[in-house]
């Protein structure tokens, strides 16, 4: 009689029979699942950030009553400039002039002129414009204050679509004030 064991079946036989099953491909863990969900989930939320903030192509800024057009302010508003850039220049958030704010609007007009001035011609509406606009505002001139003045003038397709506005502001360079520069004589 013969043994029993796990040898081969004899001549021509079959192979040595399986004693364990065959290696198995690796299944994903579960956790594996969730990782993929969060970087998912954080990627669709940074692409609709980048699509949706303020100046970036495609998106257009709706003013709301805090932020107007910078060609629709007018003198005695109050805003911080922190946010000009941000908005292309193009808006100021408005603010009570009695709380926090860096600038203030000191002039606004139409600037007559047939063809889109160059920097330089700007320029030179800033310098006969807002000088007198700031002292008239302040109560001091320009170069005896401690605040400074700027200007913004549209870019060339918005002068193309009919704004010439030259808006000027004082500014406090130091940083925020919680009361109106109107008048300060500083």
């Amino acid at each position: 009689m013969g043994a029993y064991g796990t040898t081969a079946y004899g001549a021509g036989g079959y192979g040595v029979p399986q004693t364990t099953l065959p290696p198995q491909p690796d299944k994903p863990k579960p956790w594996i699942w969730l990782v993929v969900l969060v970087v998912a989930l954080a990627i669709a939320a940074g692409a609709i950030y980048l699509a949706n903030r303020p100046g970036s192509p495609g998106s257009t800024p709706t003013p709301t009553p805090s932020r107007i057009r910078i060609n629709s302010a007018q003198i005695g508003d109050c805003f911080d400039r922190q946010f000009l850039a941000g908005d292309s220049y193009a808006y100021i958030r408005k603010v009570d002039c009695n709380t926090s704010h860096d600038a203030e609007i000191i002039f606004v007009d139409t600037v007559d002129s047939a063809t889109y001035p160059d920097e330089d011609e700007w320029s030179d509406y800033a310098n006969n414009l807002c000088d007198p606009a700031f002292e008239s505002y302040v109560g001091i001139a320009w170069d005896n204050s401690v605040f400074d003045a700027g200007y913004i003038f549209p870019d060339e397709t918005s002068w193309n679509k009919s704004d010439h506005t030259l808006v000027c502001y004082v500014y406090n360079d130091d940083g925020p004030v919680t009361t109106p520069i109107k008048g300060s004589g500083r």
